[in-house]
């Protein structure tokens, strides 16, 4: 069978022309392995070779007096808009499969503070005034304040920590506050009843879209909306949960090992060797781009794109910009959190690529790894603004806690267990002798490092890892990535709900 043609990555540096090698030496991976698995996928393409791309289709065209505009949320983020206001950003997926950026603004953050008993209605627009006095009358940060009656929550800390004002000498003492410390985004949540993968609604004429000069993403639809009252909630039909067509990125790496017997690999000495790909539609089993990324020469592989490098640099930038083709809503992986990311950005600071960080979708913001925290933990490994991260490692850790033996969590096990599938059979330390022999050795290692970005693939679908964690960010109404990189706010998000409920505010820890 001929094998499938490359993706077209255009890059200044051209991926190296494979040499001939010796088809006599032994192989280590035999032709009845995953690489029989890769081929058979290989012959469900349905589109001809040369037309296939990784990219999305392109969106329609936009009538913002006659469309309107339904997607499902899939990560909220705030920001500023261009006259330095605050803006809730919400990223999406439409029913036909494009990224969407909403921009809702005029959404006002609050919180309560309790009146002194001299204080009026009088009183109103000085304060505002003293308070906003500091900063530019082009962009004050408190836009105004309200006289309310509201019942406080019991058993409230005593004391306000954020110091006094000096108003009329009417704010001596300091007070509690209550429901400061929501976040500006959270709060948008809770009052608008927006929750993780909700399907959302604009109508038309309640939007702009926003010109290619002026957007901040990378998304193939932007708009913006001058009311949260203008966005809309779509029900849940029949109780059962829809979703998009939602791209899923899952990869892994490979590096060079560390010479010293027992060392753990580090970014700072050892080099990325290949990364292995797997993209699938949300429901599809079938990955309809399998991908692997070599370091020096490999064989074909059939019913997967080949990319082979001479250098270490110009692999790690095209994967890059493949991973911003793909352009991914849910990123996953095995342990891809503690390892395959933090390795990857800590090797591009290595190598100084300051392109390589750049894999959000807010055009002007990259991924930062914090050095001085040592080993990423799962909960400080930073993720990719509006996209979803999902360590399947961590969720069959958190929610397998049963299973037993030495290494019972690896991958290989795992796999076994759940989908009576294992690993390819390589062991840790045939994994230099691959890199260093010749393109056939390679191409063992590449299905070795292809199979191990499919396993998860079969684990989430197997599993139900997303649904399941989606059901939980929905329970506690915060957003998918919240589970993993703020897990405490799932306590303040409740707090705040039942406050919402039996009708009182909340006081702010001391």
């Amino acid at each position: 069978m001929t094998s499938t043609p490359p993706l077209a990555i255009s890059s200044s540096n051209a991926p190296i022309t494979q040499k001939s090698t010796d088809a006599s030496k032994k192989r280590i991976v035999s032709e009845g392995s995953f690489a029989r698995v890769l081929e058979e996928m290989g012959k469900l393409e349905i589109e001809e070779p040369e037309t296939r791309t990784c990219t999305r289709s392109p969106p329609p065209e936009i009538e913002e007096t006659l469309s309107s505009l339904t997607f499902q949320k899939v990560d909220i983020r705030e920001g500023y808009d261009p006259r330095g206001r605050s803006e809730i950003r919400l990223f999406g997926v439409t029913k036909a499969g494009n990224s969407i950026l909403a921009r809702v603004r005029n959404f006002e953050h609050y919180f309560y503070y309790p009146a002194p008993t001299a204080f009026s209605e009088d009183d109103l627009v000085p304060l505002l005034d003293l308070l906003n006095e500091p900063y530019p009358s082009s962009a004050p940060p408190i836009a105004s304040i309200e006289l309310e009656r509201q019942a406080t929550s019991p058993n409230g800390p005593l004391v306000f920590k954020t110091g006094k004002c000096g108003y009329r000498d009417l704010f001596k003492a300091p007070e509690l506050s209550y429901e400061a410390g929501i976040p500006y985004f959270l709060r948008y949540m809770l009052d608008t009843g927006i929750t993780a993968l909700s399907w959302l609604k604009i109508p038309a004429q309640k939007y702009q879209v926003i010109s290619k000069n002026d957007c901040i993403s990378t998304c193939q639809i932007e708009v913006s909306l001058e009311s949260e009252a203008d966005l809309l909630i779509c029900d849940v039909v029949d109780n059962k949960e829809k979703y998009a067509p939602l791209r899923i990125l899952s990869f892994d790496i490979e590096c060079n090992i560390a010479t010293k017997a027992g060392q753990f690999s580090s970014p700072k000495t050892e080099s990325v060797i290949q990364i292995g790909n797997m993209v699938t539609t949300y429901g599809q089993s079938t990955p309809f781009v399998r991908a692997i990324f070599t370091l020096d020469t490999c064989s074909p592989i059939s019913g997967t794109q080949v990319k082979s490098f001479e250098e270490e640099k110009d692999m790690l930038l095209a994967w890059q910009k493949f991973f911003m083709e793909v352009d991914p809503d849910i990123v996953i992986g095995y342990n891809i959190t503690q390892f395959d990311i933090p390795f990857l950005l800590e090797r591009a600071w290595v190598l100084k690529l300051v392109k390589f960080s750049y894999m959000t979708r807010l055009k002007k913001c990259s991924q930062r790894l914090n050095f001085s925290q040592g080993r990423p933990k799962f909960n400080t490994c930073p993720g990719y603004d509006g996209r979803l991260v999902l360590d399947v490692f961590h969720h069959i850790r958190e929610h397998h806690t049963g299973l037993q033996g030495e290494g019972a969590y690896k991958l290989n096990s795992v796999s076994s267990h759940f989908l009576n599938e294992k690993k390819e059979d390589i062991g840790y330390d045939q994994i230099p002798k691959l890199q260093n022999g010749d393109a056939n050795s390679r191409r063992d290692l590449a299905i070795y490092c292809m199979k191990d970005a499919y396993l998860p693939l079969r684990l989430l679908e197997k599993l139900k890892c997303f649904e399941i964690e989606v059901k939980e960010a929905k329970e506690a109404r915060v957003p998918f990535n919240v589970l993993r990189l703020w897990r405490s706010l799932q306590n303040t998000a409740k707090r705040h709900l039942d406050g919402l409920d039996r009708c009182y505010v909340v006081a702010d820890p001391a």
